[in-house]
């Protein structure tokens, strides 16, 4: 009778591709007569020191490969996984993997057919086999069987996890955690341990960035106002572009003022064209990073003093007195905005804005007097669209003096050379925000907060 050279799986794996794989097995191995139930052997693996658990009877290896021609197979040492790609492959049969199959195989078959291989190794490594749509489901334990499992993890810490992982694995679980290596050591039945990997591969993922672009603007209402008459009146013409900006900043609610740009060079020639025909002062360009679904702080704040007295008595039974101590405190009146980020599937990012504005509308016994409204709310913005969120108004009190010079300054004579004149300016705070989704890492300078004070006028 002809020899059948032995075939090993680590000459088959160098092969490219699983059907290349395929190819090339049935290439190199030569069928020969069925030989007798005696000729087959099979190694089991080495028998545990402790005993093994009783489990229920599992079901027929159900019949997946129809080929009744002998091969010889070599084994030992390959992986479970390859074992069964290799035969998958030559069987030219549907298989999926269900769990851990990195298993050692210690098998040797010098003349079998492919289901009998198949069914050994099933029957020896637990394996429960199913048909779902022409692909054979090969389950690598008994769902209720408990087994161990090491999780490594690259993008999340094992700490983080380790909560969830013990509510998805019951509380008869063992769980044991190593921060030092970011890995998580599961022992628990094979169904939890499975929803726990698949929990695992949708967490340990590395997190988005969302880079929030701001422009703080102050301008002055007035003009602005009388700008708008102008235009209106046909006195004054300008572009369309300016004149959706004018429109935008007289409107009382958030608006998108401009559409998706991977920079601002659009946006900052728009304003500085604005700049020549209203009083306009950028203050400030913070640029914030968030993850997705994390939060990013903008704070854009002028803080008002005030003196604060308190008053203790003192003294004994007979004598007593008062003391009062005087300390200097402030109030903070502005803007404070929180920007929350989820990145959509279409290009969009949902953004949930808090928004709390505050202003000072007098004093009373010399303590500030603060009146404050805020918004929560959500924006669906394209990535690159600029959302405008203004209407922060303050007061600048401004005093000038005109007159002619050298003579204006004359002691006594001077005031009838000068004109003074005190005068009341409203500014209008406005925040332009542009978020920009990152797909690395994040600009120089952009932090996940930001605290823009305005000085006191």
């Amino acid at each position: 009778m002809r020899k059948v050279a032995p075939v090993r799986v680590s000459t088959l794996l160098l092969l490219a591709g699983a059907f290349g794989c395929a190819a090339s097995a049935r290439a190199r191995l030569h069928p020969m007569p069925k030989p007798p139930a005696d000729r087959f052997v099979a190694d089991k693996p080495a028998a545990a020191k402790q005993e093994a658990p009783v489990v229920a009877p599992r079901p027929p290896i159900p019949v997946v490969f129809t080929d009744e021609k002998p091969y010889a197979l070599e084994l030992r040492g390959a992986e479970l996984a390859q074992a069964f790609d290799m035969l998958g492959a030559m069987g030219g049969a549907n298989l999926m993997l269900l769990g851990d199959f990195r298993e050692p195989v210690a098998g040797a078959f010098p003349a079998v057919t492919l289901q009998s291989a198949f069914a050994t190794l099933c029957e020896v490594h637990d394996c429960r086999v199913e048909e779902k749509g022409g692909i054979w489901r090969v389950s690598r334990t008994d769902p209720g069987r408990e087994e161990t499992r090491l999780f490594e993890l690259k993008n999340v810490t094992a700490q983080s996890v380790e909560a969830q992982i013990k509510a998805l694995l019951g509380s008869s679980a063992i769980v044991v955690t190593n921060p030092a290596r970011n890995v998580i050591s599961a022992t628990a039945t094979a169904d939890r341990l499975g929803e726990a990997q698949r929990f695992l591969g949708a967490v340990d993922r590395l997190d988005r960035q969302v880079l929030i672009e701001c422009h703080l603007i102050e301008l002055d209402e007035d003009d602005l106002i009388r700008v708008g008459i102008e235009i209106d009146a046909g006195d004054v013409s300008v572009d369309d572009t300016t004149l959706t900006f004018l429109s935008s900043f007289l409107s009382l609610t958030p608006n998108i003022i401009a559409t998706g740009s991977a920079d601002h060079s659009a946006l900052d020639a728009s304003l500085e064209a604005l700049q020549d025909d209203i009083d306009l002062t950028v203050l400030a360009r913070p640029k914030l990073v968030s993850l997705n679904n994390k939060e990013a702080k903008l704070e854009v704040v002028t803080e008002v003093p005030y003196v604060k007295a308190t008053t203790s008595t003192t003294g004994t039974s007979t004598t007593s007195g008062t003391v009062t101590v005087q300390e200097v405190e402030f109030k903070e009146v502005g803007l404070k905005l929180t920007l929350t980020p989820a990145i959509q599937e279409d290009g969009h990012i949902l953004l949930h804005v808090v928004q709390s504005a505050s202003e000072q509308t007098g004093t009373f016994l010399d303590i500030p007097v603060v009146s404050s409204r805020s918004i929560d709310d959500w924006f669906l913005v394209r990535d690159g669209d600029t959302l405008r969120i203004g209407g922060i108004l303050r007061e600048h009190a401004r005093h000038e003096v005109r007159g002619i010079p050298g003579l204006m300054d004359v002691p006594l004579l001077g005031r009838l050379f000068r004109f003074e004149s005190d005068a009341v300016q409203r500014l209008d705070l406005e925040i332009l925000i542009t978020p920009h989704v990152l797909d690395s890492a994040p600009p120089p300078g952009a932090t996940s907060e930001a605290r823009v004070e305005i000085p006191r006028g």
